[in-house]
């Protein structure tokens, strides 16, 4: 499975987050409460790292 074929499942499902890849890593990418401390009140995009390398074994394990 690619990353625009995890995409398009999670866009079918209606679930508000994307998978991308930044440099050799795998974040998710999604609409989130601001973190505490940031001064921001808001909810806005962030992106969480998920530790995974951005291989296609890597993307096997987390999806």
């Amino acid at each position: 499975m690619n990353i625009q074929e995890i995409n398009r499942d999670l866009s079918a499902g209606n679930i508000g987050v994307s998978v991308e890849i930044r440099g050799k890593r795998v974040y998710l990418r999604a609409f989130l409460p601001p973190k505490p401390g940031t001064g921001r009140t808001a909810p806005h995009r962030q992106r969480i790292a998920l530790g995974v390398y951005a291989s296609e074994e890597g993307l096997k394990r987390e999806f």
